[in-house]
């Protein structure tokens, strides 16, 4: 199918992406952070690409800016990836840097891969979405996967703020 890549400085909110749009017949690249995935686009020419907003050395949003400022790349269409807590703030920047969607963390996983297809111009698959081919309990372990991931990054910037 496509070609996405997902973008976050978490590598277990990484690991959900691979592991359910793969499941959803696309080819997932990973990048830790905007740096790193302004190199992966260039080279590869994701079909679309899924960013966290707060990461390190390059956050989400310099990285779409500086996507929309070279030729080559700057149409790749993009959805931020963010916890639910940072979506008012998202939604606002989303538009101004022409970003197709927001996913909230945590997300159904239906929800995630409608929204994907939705960005890439295709139609859902009725063998995952209509059919729910995402079997229950892949579909909960999913999210229990997500809800973890989620936690432990909550964890993290809690400390990171106690720290300083």
């Amino acid at each position: 199918m496509s070609c996405i890549l997902a973008i976050d400085d978490r590598p277990i909110n990484r690991q959900f992406l691979v592991s359910l749009l793969g499941y959803g017949g696309h080819s997932v690249l990973e990048a830790s952070d905007g740096e790193e995935a302004l190199g992966v686009v260039r080279k590869s020419h994701p079909d679309l690409v899924i960013t966290d907003i707060k990461m390190p050395n390059m956050d989400g949003y310099e990285f779409v800016d500086r996507l929309r400022h070279e030729p080559g790349i700057a149409a790749t269409p993009v959805i931020f990836y963010t916890a639910s807590y940072h979506e008012h703030e998202a939604r606002g920047m989303a538009q101004s840097y022409g970003v197709a969607d927001i996913i909230t963390k945590p997300s159904e996983p239906e929800v995630i891969l409608k929204k994907v297809n939705a960005a890439l111009g295709a139609n859902p698959s009725p063998t995952l979405i209509q059919s729910k081919a995402i079997d229950s309990a892949t579909g909960r372990e999913l999210e229990v996967l997500q809800a973890t991931g989620l936690r432990l990054s909550a964890l993290v910037e809690l400390v990171m703020e106690l720290v300083s």
